[in-house]
């Protein structure tokens, strides 16, 4: 804020990217966590795969379906 009291379009744009930095870390902790639980399942023979972290690991499913679910291979 300026000594004016108004709010600089700056400043206004730092805090908009530092939320939305915010919102993906929160996103990628949550989907790290459920990474790690699916793995403890997957040590113990509950599951036949393991998971990782890659690029879309800040991203919520409904995003990942949006930018995912439309593919689909065509059969000959």
């Amino acid at each position: 804020m300026s000594k004016s009291g108004k709010i600089s379009k700056s400043n206004t744009t730092g805090n908009i990217e530092a939320d939305k930095e915010a919102e993906r870390f929160e996103i990628f902790k949550d989907n790290l966590k459920k990474i790690n639980e699916h793995n403890e399942k997957f040590k113990i023979g509950e599951f036949t795969y393991s998971l990782g972290i890659n690029h879309f690991a800040d991203k919520k499913p409904e995003e990942l379906h949006k930018r995912l679910g439309g593919l689909k291979r065509k059969r000959p």
